[in-house]
């Protein structure tokens, strides 16, 4: 407990310290050999220790509301012009990766301007089912809405993104790179990003990419294969590839837009009937899986398999509409699995959310009597984290002086993703929130895609 009490009190020096910071640009900035060397020392004792980092900890000196405006309404600033411990609001900032990034809590890495100027930049929040390396890969560039512009707790600078929407990634072809005067050079294209490959080739790398697990990038690949060719039976290919590939990185909203459009031109086609199903089930949109999967028995020769699925759904199906549970195969599920993600139905029985007053807030009420026993409700986790999964991270917010360790700061995390790349849900999930946030009253949630609030989720869950 004293050891906790000496860190609080550390690190509300820092705010302090930070706080008179505010608005003030920074007396001294390290030339690019100064910062480059001081990293790459960072980064080698991290590498000596076999990149184990046993505990960290990520301290939030300012929450702030993501960027809703699009990139072309920002005006661009250099890193000159930013002032610490302030959202810049109305502008953004372009810059590349020079070096290898590192991670503890957030991933960091060494960025440098058009202009030449060099900081720190540190993304949090970002998606835990890809390789932090591949995040933020050296010679990226990325155009940053809205930065946050910091003090560490050592006394240095960074950019802190704490929403993942904020960033926006450039190709080096993009006109909004090429007009740019970059003082050590114009980043160029890799000649692998340049080349235009045959239809076969996108669909054997992509596919190649999917076996080694690697799916973001065999989505990439399949999407550029979509650019090149006109051919419907092409198109079908790679969209029932890109699909599967969706379905893996639990993409669900985006799989079922690949399926519905090779549906539209052959609706028998047995790969997007089953992953359509497979899609609106992970969604707990079991009406709709088994409509489709109704579909797949008759053009499947794999019998067996259809008729597992199917009463799969059906199972789900009964217990929504339900609420019978087999409760002792689900203990046995749950004692069985190190970290179990029990596959079952939600169900709402005779109950609703209404307003009780205005000092009260909302409230669950009966809709009818209820028997002693009868089940009103049973929810299934809308995302799940266990501490074996989340390593030993503290979470500081020094504005709500709250903190949060291990699982817990990180199921936020995962939600954030969750959330943006399944849109439908925000809406219910930030319908959460009953009382006034301190950041806005409305969810930003009416663009399209939803600009998810990183902050608002933490505060959620």
């Amino acid at each position: 407990m004293q050891d906790y009490e000496e860190l609080w009190k550390k690190r509300m020096q820092n705010v302090e310290m930070a706080q008179r910071m505010s608005g003030k640009k920074p007396t001294i900035r390290p030339t690019k050999e100064t910062l480059i060397s001081c990293y790459q020392r960072e980064l080698a004792l991290v590498k000596s220790t076999g990149n184990q980092v046993t505990a960290c900890n990520s301290i939030i000196t300012l929450t702030y509301a993501p960027c809703t405006e699009p990139l072309s309404s920002l005006r661009r600033v250099p890193l000159t012009e930013l002032v610490l411990e302030t959202v810049h609001r109305g502008k953004y900032v372009v810059f590349k990766t020079l070096m290898e990034s590192d991670k503890a809590v957030g991933i960091r890495t060494v960025i440098e301007d058009p202009e030449g100027n060099v900081d720190l930049f540190s993304l949090y929040n970002y998606a835990l089912d890809k390789h932090y390396l591949d995040i933020l890969p050296v010679g990226i560039i990325i155009a940053l809405k809205e930065p946050y512009y910091k003090v560490t707790a050592g006394g240095g600078t960074m950019l802190r993104c704490d929403h993942p929407q904020n960033v926006i990634y450039l190709d080096a072809d993009d006109a909004l790179v090429r007009q740019l005067t970059w003082k050590s050079g114009v980043p160029n294209s890799t000649l692998e990003n340049k080349k235009l490959l045959s239809f076969d080739e996108y669909r054997l790398k992509g596919n190649e990419l999917f076996r080694q697990e690697k799916y973001y990038d065999a989505v990439a690949i399949y999407t550029k294969g979509l650019a090149s060719t006109s051919s419907e039976s092409n198109i079908i290919t790679l969209r029932l590839n890109r699909a599967a590939a969706l379905l893996k990185l639990e993409h669900y909203e985006a799989t079922l837009d690949d399926c519905r459009k090779i549906l539209e031109l052959n609706v028998e086609n047995e790969k997007a009937l089953y992953r359509a199903a497979k899609a609106f089930y992970a969604l707990e949109e079991s009406e709709k899986a088994l409509i489709k999967m109704q579909l797949y028995p008759k053009v499947t020769s794999n019998k067996t398999e259809a008729e597992n699925e199917l009463q799969r759904i059906r199972d789900r199906l009964h217990e929504k509409q339900h609420g019978i549970y087999d409760w002792n195969v689900m203990k046995v599920e749950a004692k069985t699995l190190s970290t179990p993600r029990l596959d079952h139905a939600s169900y709402i029985g005779p109950v609703r959310i209404i307003n009780i007053s205005n000092e009260r807030g909302r409230g669950l009420v009966l809709t009818r009597d209820v028997r002693k026993g009868e089940l009103l409700l049973c929810s299934k986790a809308f995302q799940v984290c266990y501490p074996s999964e989340a390593g030993l991270v503290t979470y500081f917010n020094m504005e709500t002086k709250l903190s949060d360790k291990g699982a817990q700061g990180m199921i936020s995390q995962k939600v954030v993703h969750k959330l943006i790349n399944n849109p439908s849900l925000a809406r219910e999930f930030f319908n959460l929130y009953a009382g006034n946030h301190r950041l806005a009253k409305i969810p930003p949630i009416i663009s399209t895609p939803p600009v998810i609030d990183a902050f608002w989720v933490g505060d959620i869950c």
